[in-house]
């Protein structure tokens, strides 16, 4: 079993403790201020109460990622365990990024010059994780170690 000991201190910094915050931001956007989670990637949108029933399911995931990221992360250092739990998240950023830019495509802002601060945020947040999920599933970083053969592979 590989250790996610091995893993560059970064990625297990990252995993055990910004990635549950950052989650728990997605929880404080769908439980507690559902507007501004529809205004802000969505200027000219509103909220609309009867739809209350979508932010609950956005934030209940976000608090179930929360908690497996901040949980599982420390529960195990079986490195294949905290590879599967990033995949799967990082499926969801994939989604996430598929949907803004849908959203932006329909609003017809595209452009750079178009996007507002949330938009740049927002996008930001999302690119800079999926990056660092798929990095971290590469093995990007990673020490390498000298096999029988002489040669150097990925721990």
């Amino acid at each position: 079993m590989a250790s996610a000991a091995s893993a560059p201190a970064f990625y297990r910094f990252f995993f055990k403790n910004l990635d549950p915050l950052v989650a728990m931001y997605g929880v404080y956007l769908n439980f507690f201020a559902q507007e501004m989670a529809v205004t802000g990637p969505a200027p000219n949108s509103h909220y609309d109460p009867d739809q209350v029933f979508l932010f609950f399911q956005c934030g209940g995931l976000a608090l179930a990622v929360a908690f497996i990221t901040a949980a599982v992360h420390r529960a195990t250092e079986d490195l294949k365990v905290w590879r599967a739990v990033q995949f799967a998240i990082l499926l969801a950023d994939i989604a996430a990024l598929v949907g803004i830019y849908l959203s932006l495509s329909t609003q017809n802002r595209l452009a750079p010059s178009a996007w507002t601060d949330d938009d740049k945020g927002l996008l930001g947040s999302y690119v800079s994780l999926t990056l660092i999920r798929l990095a971290f599933i590469l093995n990007v970083g990673f020490p390498q170690k000298e096999s029988s053969l002489g040669e150097k592979q990925k721990v």
